[in-house]
């Protein structure tokens, strides 16, 4: 899996992390990606090339 950046938002506040995509996928679509400093895979959207975003 590639690597990505994992951006996750609620209102102002912004944080991000590295991750591991599981499986492809275009812009918009919901990816399964592996948090690489918990281990925990997490639904992400894509938003570009080696990025995607949760919301919590």
């Amino acid at each position: 899996g590639e690597l990505v950046k994992i951006f996750a938002r609620k209102g102002a506040l912004n944080i991000s992390t590295q991750g591991q995509a599981r499986t492809d996928g275009r812009l918009g679509e919901t990816i399964q990606v592996k948090n690489v400093a918990s281990n925990k895979l997490v639904h992400c959207r894509v938003d570009g090339p080696g990025m995607v975003s949760v919301e919590f």
